[in-house]
């Protein structure tokens, strides 16, 4: 980025990237995702081999965000912007991360999923690409209230997954030989959990660079 350039226009492009990345892991996931319900290796396996996209696109605003705190020096609400942009791209990566981690076992597993009983871990699955793309939305809107209501909505799945953990519990009773399948799809909740943790994270990150704007205002 060149310092010619007003530090706000240098801000709205990094915001533009970081939405880029944003919508690329949303996409991700929900391909993720679809490849292990779908018993795709094929697809799950492009997306393991497609992974440097998201890692790049991080390392590109790392280096944007590392770049103008050097040559620019923001302070006040710009290095807040900043600093919560480089935030939320670290969790974007993350979560692209879980994407491939759900992925793998999409590709390893041999044991097709429809076997188990899937309604509440597809619903699950649901849920935690729609708060991701909220998230997404959110770093782009700076809506405080629309992040709270995020937050009150990851809250109020805590007590999905050990709801899961049951239903896969009680039909590896009955048929001992899905406790393989079982088990890898209680890691996919488990590394879903940690999606929805990310998008949470976004939303209290995208709250508290807000609200530090307003105690600036009315200081």
């Amino acid at each position: 980025m060149h310092a010619a350039f007003p530090i706000e226009h240098q801000l709205d492009r990094l915001r533009a990237d970081l939405n880029q990345m944003g919508d690329a892991v949303v996409e991700r996931l929900s391909a993720a995702i679809a490849a292990l319900i779908q018993h795709d290796r094929m697809q799950a396996q492009m997306i393991i081999n497609d992974d440097q996209q998201i890692n790049r696109a991080w390392a590109a605003i790392e280096e944007a965000t590392l770049d103008l705190i050097t040559t620019r020096h923001p302070v006040g609400r710009d290095m807040r912007v900043l600093l919560s942009i480089r935030a939320i791209a670290d969790e974007l990566e993350r979560i692209g991360d879980y994407a491939k981690n759900i992925a793998a076992i999409a590709a390893a597993t041999d044991v097709r999923p429809a076997l188990l009983p899937l309604a509440r871990a597809v619903a699950y699955a649901d849920m935690a690409v729609h708060r991701v793309a909220e998230a997404v939305a959110l770093a782009t809107d700076l809506d405080v209230e629309a992040a709270h209501q995020l937050s009150a909505n990851v809250r109020g799945m805590r007590g999905v997954r050990t709801q899961l953990r049951n239903d896969f519990l009680t039909v590896t009773r009955q048929y001992p030989a899905l406790l393989d399948a079982a088990s890898d799809l209680l890691l996919v909740v488990s590394y879903l959990e940690r999606v929805i943790d990310g998008a949470s994270n976004i939303a209290e990150q995208l709250s508290a660079t807000v609200a530090g704007e307003l105690e600036l205002m009315l200081g």
